[in-house]
């Protein structure tokens, strides 16, 4: 996986090795924060189409991305009375309110991981994949508590310890193979060495059966298949005594 930030309608992929975000700022700087608020906007105009007409007032979302993500960097450092922002005066501050927690929530439906690459060419390094998962989980949390805190004028009294980052994390690894016998497209894709799910976790795929059946073919569809490694990863799975390879 090139890219740091991927997301879809269900699912969304943080890809550590590329970047990490170490504070709260380095969030709301990033591009993955901009896609997510992208997406956000756009299913926030199906919904609550009052809402977002207030905050656009008719501008495109390549101004109000920006504009969006400046009040929350104010937030995250100033005092409330030392915002000058029409968006969180005494008037519209609870529509920003509505619009942190619904933001939040659409990032909680989805589902989400981080990924670390432990190979020796990784551009990032870590101690424990882990350990920089938690620490990401930590700087969402604090993100949308400041920011419901002082648009709401009062500290929480309850907390509640929510997975806001992601619902599980991997760490992938690049093996050399001895012998690849046909296989050499997938010499560079990476492994699934290791995995930590942060439960309860529940997945839902898009169709509960499947319908049709599989062939049987004399002919082994990897061996001239094209395959971009950094696109793909291989879960390696156990049956009994036999090891499978799954490709995704």
């Amino acid at each position: 996986m090139r890219k740091s930030f991927y997301m879809n309608d269900r699912t969304a992929i943080l890809n550590f090795s590329a970047e990490y975000c170490k504070s709260c700022a380095d969030i709301l700087s990033s591009e993955g924060f901009s896609i997510f608020l992208s997406r956000y906007l756009k299913d926030l105009a199906v919904r609550k189409i009052n809402i977002y007409s207030w905050l656009t007032r008719g501008r495109e979302l390549e101004v109000i991305i920006p504009e969006l993500t400046r009040v929350f960097k104010q937030l995250m450092v100033f005092d409330m009375k030392d915002i000058y922002e029409p968006l969180v005066d005494n008037v519209n501050r609870m529509k920003l309110l509505f619009i942190v927690e619904d933001a939040y929530n659409y990032w909680r439906r989805k589902e989400r991981y981080s990924v670390v690459n432990t190979s020796a060419s990784a551009s990032q390094s870590f101690s424990s994949f882990m350990d920089a998962d938690s620490e990401f989980n930590k700087l969402v949390l604090d993100l949308y508590r400041t920011c419901e805190e002082k648009l709401q004028g009062t500290e929480n009294r309850i907390y509640r310890q929510l997975q806001a980052g992601t619902n599980g994390c991997a760490a992938v690894k690049v093996y050399r193979w001895k012998k690849l016998n046909g296989y050499g497209s997938l010499k560079n894709v990476p492994f699934v060495n290791k995995l930590m799910l942060r439960t309860p976790i529940l997945l839902k795929t898009d169709n509960e059966k499947f319908d049709g059946s599989f062939e049987e073919t004399d002919i082994n569809p990897v061996r001239n298949a094209i395959i971009t490694p950094q696109e793909w990863y291989c879960y390696p799975a156990k049956a009994g005594t036999l090891l499978g390879f799954v490709y995704f």
